[in-house]
């Protein structure tokens, strides 16, 4: 079994009650908690205290934060709280966030697109600046959960995808700013997370069963993305094992946006037409 060095150590884990990104905040918790670290999994959620308390019950040291990641005293509180019980504070992953109705741009309204800055983009920035002065005092690891929708561009996303690439350029400057300080900062960039709930929907759904089948046909591992595979990267650059790499986007999504999508039309092309010289 790897020893990832994070027993004693104190995280706070925001967007942790499971409900959205087919539960990914809830799986890095876990991964933290099982690895020893003491975790403030916080979240708008109030179901995230169920979770916490079902890790508490394994043996496991959690706490729950009800909070809104859009109110800045909100922020302040949670990272206080969490000093205040732990004595510390040694990760924090921003792994919260919201994703709206948007439409094109032009159909975009303004309220919409705010409201989407104010908790991906602002909010994140927020839990950095009040994280650091406590990570500071002892050096620590920042992860931030990003989307390949700040790489690849889809429709009715422009918000979003804005405010994660945002999320990817803030965690280069921070890495830059803090690294000589002990304090190092990196993303993680999910593609697609699927778990077995959205999948049963799916499959009663033709429009989204054909979504999820084109996404896996161009990926080039051909499997969806699970929250388990967010949490073990996430794990990984949170811990020491992790200790020379900062400022970097971890790509995980098996390879979807590395892909043209005419060129993964054009290998099943092949695979059907073996004799024809394309």
């Amino acid at each position: 079994m790897v020893d990832y060095a994070l027993d004693g150590k104190v995280a706070i884990v925001t967007g942790a009650a499971g409900a959205g990104a087919g539960g990914t905040g809830l799986a890095i918790a876990t991964q933290l908690a099982e690895n020893g670290a003491k975790v403030v999994m916080a979240d708008i959620n109030p179901a995230g205290k169920q979770r916490s308390d079902e890790l508490n019950e394994r043996g496991f040291d959690t706490a729950f934060a009800e909070f809104d990641l859009a109110q800045e005293d909100a922020i302040v509180a949670l990272v206080e709280g969490a000093v205040s019980r732990y004595g510390k504070l040694d990760i924090v992953v921003n792994s919260g966030f919201m994703q709206l109705k948007e439409g094109q741009v032009a159909e975009t309204d303004v309220e919409t697109w705010d409201r989407i800055f104010a908790v991906n983009m602002r909010g994140t920035f927020l839990m950095v600046r009040h994280s650091l002065p406590h990570l500071l005092e002892r050096g620590g690891a920042i992860v931030n959960v990003s989307s390949t929708a700040s790489l690849v561009a889809e429709d009715n996303t422009a918000a979003y995808a804005c405010c994660k690439a945002g999320v990817n350029a803030l965690t280069r400057s921070v890495a830059v700013q803090y690294g000589d300080k002990g304090v190092r900062c990196n993303a993680v960039v999910p593609g697609s997370i699927l778990n077995d709930q959205v999948l049963a929907y799916a499959a009663t759904n033709e429009s989204v069963q054909f979504q999820f089948d084109m996404l896996k046909r161009h990926a080039p591992l051909k499997r969806f993305g699970t929250a388990e595979d967010i949490a073990n990267t996430v794990l990984f650059l949170a811990s020491p094992l992790a200790r020379n790499i900062t400022g970097q986007a971890i790509v995980c999504d098996g390879g979807y946006s590395i892909r043209s999508g005419m060129w993964a039309d054009v290998h099943e092309y092949k695979q059907d037409h073996p004799w024809d010289t394309m």
